[in-house]
């Protein structure tokens, strides 16, 4: 019996040291997994504020207007749009922001280049949420000044503007993202020569545009 008793004792011994193997190993395979939720966390903050400067480039088109004579090269219903700002977002995911934005709009016609453009810049409200380790989502609007410029002459008032955009986040603060918005121009009715005006009350455009995002 003091035999198999040693034995016994033995075999508990080896089956408690192959749990503190097992318990001290443990952490270590958990370990990694940690790691990689904390990089997540601080990749694309859900529980922090956020600065975001941003840069777009594409397409706007006029809704209030249609040319009805063709161009030679260009429209004068369509051309480019840039949009730049900057917004700060609380940790609850809304805050406040600025945005510049243009549209560069050329035509052909007879030899003569016409062109218009429209500078726009305002405050804005924003909104911001986070889908995932990487893709965030906002929208935004504001209040502000545009003015309407052609070789005519140029006229300015109050806009109002409204737009959403997804982003999706590169590395910690850099990101790509598209946007489409609208944008109204509270000024008089411009001189469209042998077009139909459809809006009296200003002009309202689309945008289309993509770009950069750097966050910090």
């Amino acid at each position: 019996r003091t035999a198999e008793e040693q034995t016994r004792t033995a075999e508990e011994q080896t089956r408690t040291a192959e749990e503190q193997t097992r318990t001290a190993k443990a952490p270590l395979r958990t370990a990694p997994s940690d790691d990689r939720s904390k990089r997540a966390r601080h990749l694309a903050p859900r529980g922090r504020s956020q600065h975001t400067f941003f840069a777009n480039a594409g397409y706007t088109a006029i809704l209030s207007t249609i040319y009805l004579r063709e161009s030679s090269s260009g429209s004068l219903n369509e051309g480019l749009e840039i949009t730049a700002g900057y917004n700060w977002t609380s940790r609850r995911g809304v805050g406040v922001g600025v945005v510049y934005s243009g549209a560069f709009i050329s035509a052909q016609r007879g030899g003569f280049e016409r062109t218009s453009r429209i500078h726009y810049i305002a405050p804005e409200f924003v909104a911001r949420q986070r889908v995932g380790r990487r893709w965030l989502f906002r929208e935004s609007a504001g209040i502000g000044y545009g003015r309407y410029i052609r070789l005519t002459g140029s006229r300015g008032g109050v806009g109002i503007h409204e737009s959403v955009s997804a982003e999706f986040m590169l590395t910690r603060f850099l990101g790509l993202g598209v946007t489409v918005g609208g944008q109204w121009l509270i000024v008089d009715s411009p001189d469209v020569d042998d077009g139909a005006e459809l809006n009296l009350a200003g002009i309202f455009r689309v945008q289309l545009g993509g770009g950069i995002r750097f966050y910090f």
